[in-house]
């Protein structure tokens, strides 16, 4: 059985749009699979398809310049058709290259892909402006994972945590152990998953990072990785980081940047309307894929750990991310109070706390944040509601993670 992923329909709808159809995302969360999916759609349907692959030195000939791959284009089509591009950030002047050719108006639509996706962007976000569209392939969502795990059984997490909620529960676990990478997924044994991690791990290092650093410079970007998985769900401040790592602040901030641009982790900044006791400066750090994170900490595939209410605080975050027309902060004062996630959809905000554990303790934070903003929706968010011992009272929504999208309105 192949895994669904929820941005496929998305893609497939601009397959019929004229503008360039862009995946990016971290190596190994699927975008080739989804790429040959299509092209295997469209052919069912009678459209005509090429799929080349840049890691393929005749490929690479192919698309050696201009006037070599539009004859080859001709000699493949008699008329429509469709191009896949995999691996496309190896292709130099690549944005100018699809310029040239978007702007001929030809009878094919692109579909191009690239892992070290912050070369790819850079290459062709000024050559390409108004003729590409984006689409970020993260490894699974919790979702996305439970859905395939429970066979498609049930249709979202809602339905899931409503008819099952003890498999609900086996899956989190394993969740929490091992992340979303399809290939750490689709691996049997742990060792297995292990070895699928450890391998996407040093693809990176090796492939992406050493197109942004020397290779002497390896072991700092593999300990500031390290050093930056300790800090997820938590704040951080750059000169810790540097007296930790013995790197510049300079340096680490510019080695985040690119962990950013290639879907490694992100930072969510804080909220602050410069209120005098807020803290405005100091970011929150969350790895795109939970089992990476683990591998960092030396946790992955370990049943039980210390970290699991951060990680599930990350689960939140990725939920979170697939909300459309929003922005998510974190809020943290000088005297300690801290939520989890400050969330702003128009004119509304949503002050959203994240709890892992049964015993449900109030947050203050969530009243003292209601009382300094106007319009502010307070969530409890957590694995379930109907063992949560909480402190009677109403004021404070509580609401299960499988619902949370529905709650953000």
């Amino acid at each position: 059985m192949k895994i669904k992923r929820k941005i496929y329909d998305q893609i497939g709808v601009h397959l019929k749009e004229k503008e360039i159809t862009m995946l990016i995302g971290p190596r190994q969360a699927g975008k080739t699979t989804i790429m040959k999916a299509l092209a295997m759609d469209l052919e069912k349907d009678g459209f005509m398809y090429i799929y080349l692959n840049l890691d393929v030195e005749r490929d690479m000939e192919t698309v050696s310049s201009q006037e070599n791959f539009l004859a080859y284009l001709k000699n493949q089509f008699t008329d429509f058709g469709y191009v896949f591009i995999d691996e496309f950030q190896k292709k130099e002047n690549a944005g100018a290259f699809l310029k040239g050719l978007y702007d001929m108006n030809l009878p094919y639509k692109f579909i191009i892909s690239g892992s070290g996706s912050i070369e790819l962007k850079e290459r062709t976000h000024e050559s390409l402006a108004g003729r590409k569209r984006l689409f970020v392939i993260y490894p699974l969502s919790f979702e996305e994972f439970a859905l395939y795990k429970s066979d498609y059984r049930y249709s979202n997490l809602k339905d899931l945590h409503q008819f099952d909620t003890v498999l609900e529960e086996v899956l989190i676990e394993e969740y929490l152990k091992y992340g979303g990478y399809p290939r750490v997924v689709l691996s049997s044994t742990n060792e297995e998953k292990y070895l699928q991690i450890n391998e996407i791990v040093e693809s990176f290092l090796h492939k992406d990072a050493l197109s942004f650093i020397k290779y002497e410079k390896l072991d700092d970007m593999r300990n500031l990785i390290k050093a930056l998985a300790v800090y997820n769900a938590n704040v951080f401040s750059y000169e810790k980081l540097s007296q930790s790592t013995r790197m510049s602040s300079i340096t680490i901030k510019n080695y985040i940047r690119y962990l950013e641009e290639t879907h490694i982790l992100e930072r969510v900044l804080p909220f602050s309307n410069n209120k005098i006791n807020e803290i405005v400066k100091m970011p929150v750090i969350y790895f795109i894929d939970i089992g990476l994170l683990n591998y960092c900490l030396g946790n992955f595939g370990i049943k039980k750990n210390e970290k699991d209410g951060f990680i599930f605080q990350n689960i939140i975050w990725r939920i979170l991310k697939e909300i459309h027309i929003i922005e998510i902060r974190h809020w943290r004062t000088k005297d300690h109070k801290e939520i989890d996630f400050i969330v702003e959809k128009g004119n509304d905000l949503y002050a959203i706390e994240v709890k892992y554990s049964k015993n449900l303790r109030m947050n203050k934070a969530l009243y003292t944040f209601a009382g300094l903003y106007k319009n502010v929706r307070k969530i409890i968010v957590c694995v379930s509601t109907k063992d949560v011992v909480n402190d009677g009272k109403n004021e404070i929504e509580l609401v299960e993670f499988s619902a949370l999208t529905q709650s953000i309105r």
